[in-house]
């Protein structure tokens, strides 16, 4: 028996959202203020895709301005965070295995986004 499933919804919720935020916290450190880091913490999970999106839209010479980077960077993490939430709450055996495989895909996306910052 794993300590893992036998969790509550609140302690599934704690540590999907522990899963999902902890790998963006150097974010809190290299920014010069501390809410502009916070607000930048909340739609980095996602920023990695819009990237993505936005050089597949400048191929067809679409531009996207700002603040619906941020909107669509905001829901493709909000996105992550629900899958992530959904999985650890309804796969109670797996727990650990999602736990793992989402701090990975976490750990990657943090890594790539440390990278689109310091370009």
């Amino acid at each position: 028996m794993f300590p893992l499933q036998h969790m509550s919804g609140k302690g599934v919720a704690g540590l999907s959202l522990v899963v999902h935020f902890a790998p963006f916290s150097w974010l809190l450190f290299v920014c010069k203020n501390l809410w502009q880091g916070i607000e930048w913490w909340l739609i980095m999970p996602g920023a990695l895709f819009t990237e993505l999106l936005r050089i597949g839209l400048a191929h067809f010479q679409v531009e996207m301005r700002g603040g619906v980077w941020m909107l669509i960077s905001f829901f493709i993490s909000f996105a992550l965070l629900t899958a992530i939430f959904l999985l650890m709450l309804r796969v109670p055996r797996w727990r650990i295995v999602v736990t793992f495989s989402a701090l990975l895909v976490c750990s990657f996306l943090s890594w790539a986004a440390y990278g689109m910052y310091r370009a």
